[in-house]
């Protein structure tokens, strides 16, 4: 192979490389703008998701004095969900979980695929942290009553050998 032949070779890798940058810039500038729209659309939706905190709060205040949620050790899930604090870049492997601890406060997690956690919230930030769209998921899960069955998964779970 002839030096020209290489440096040939080269020119098409480094222009290759360069239109794989713009590509990932352009989809990054994507990303940020379709991200900045969805928070400013969240914003309008306080209001609502507010009155949705309030269900939830008012469904967590009727379970902690049950006989149900005294004998629960510790926290406990009540809630499996995609991210509900942003809009996730890749889609796939996104987790959340609503807790409800031992005290009878409510705690928001949220992790990738297998890494623990990515960040906790205290449900005093629901509305302001979390999308209508997950307040609206997670509202209906407890007033419908699957949350019992989340709850009695958690506990089957625990009942497993170490």
């Amino acid at each position: 192979m002839k030096i020209a032949k290489l440096e040939q070779l080269i020119d098409m890798q480094d222009k290759k490389r360069a239109a794989e940058k713009r590509k990932s810039e352009q989809e990054d500038e994507k990303f940020r703008q379709k991200t900045a729209a969805f928070w400013r659309n969240e914003k309008r939706l306080v209001p609502e998701k507010q009155t949705l905190v309030e269900r939830i709060i008012s469904w967590r205040d009727s379970f902690v004095k049950t006989g149900a949620f005294r004998k629960l050790s510790g926290e406990t899930v009540i809630f499996y969900g995609p991210w509900g604090h942003e809009l996730p870049r890749y889609g796939n492997g996104c987790w959340s979980r609503v807790y409800l601890e031992k005290t009878g406060s409510l705690k928001y997690a949220a992790g990738y695929k297998w890494m623990g956690g990515r960040g906790f919230l205290a449900e005093g930030d629901f509305a302001q942290k979390l999308s209508c769209d997950y307040l609206k998921a997670l509202a209906g899960h407890l007033e419908s009553g699957e949350v019992y069955e989340t709850i009695a998964g958690e506990v089957k779970q625990s009942l497993k050998p170490s």
